[in-house]
């Protein structure tokens, strides 16, 4: 795990662990091993980022800036309070375009 911190997230390591931790757990309930190897590894501290809002002057002025169809996947995104990776990674095919 130490290597691998070097270049993933620490948050890609715990999950890593966290399934790692899951399949000796149960290696050792079969039979298979008498000791995990992940006894005692401990998770790397993950630091939460604070999220931004829009406050809602800001998302007026956004909206005033966009043109449909967009406009209304924009208001869609922070009516339902969609991810940034949701927004972007979004399916351009869902979006209807010229209708």
């Amino acid at each position: 795990m130490s290597k691998l911190i070097k270049i993933k997230s620490a948050k890609t390591c715990n999950n890593l662990l966290t399934m790692l931790k899951t399949i000796f757990k149960y290696a050792r309930r079969w039979g298979y091993i008498r000791i995990s190897p992940t006894e005692g590894v401990d998770k790397y501290r993950v630091e939460r980022e604070e999220m931004d809002f829009l406050r809602p002057d800001e998302i007026n002025l956004l909206l005033k800036q966009c043109r449909e169809p967009f406009k209304t996947f924009v208001l869609t995104a922070v009516l339902t309070g969609m991810r940034k990776a949701g927004i972007l990674t979004h399916p351009k095919q869902n979006i209807p375009l010229g209708q």
